[in-house]
């Protein structure tokens, strides 16, 4: 476990599964840039965690060109 209590990062929502228990699967795709947010999720694998997601790019805004999509490198 680590101390880091947040981890502030973008991600493309890559996929949405439903479970035979009733939960979700989702799966994000961090850029390479975010590998420090990235290892604080594999140092916590299986912990609860709260999420609150911004959609700042939707793909029919990615496909044209009109995104306002947010690339910044978020040190830990």
């Amino acid at each position: 476990m680590t101390d880091v209590k947040a981890v502030e990062h973008v991600a493309e929502i890559r996929q949405v599964k439903t479970m035979a228990d009733g939960t979700f699967n989702v799966t994000l795709n961090l850029p390479e840039y975010c590998e420090g947010q990235a290892s604080v999720y594999f140092c916590n694998t299986k912990a609860m965690i709260k999420i609150v997601g911004v959609i700042i790019e939707t793909p029919e805004e990615k496909q044209n060109g009109k995104g306002k999509r947010k690339h910044e490198k978020i040190e830990l």
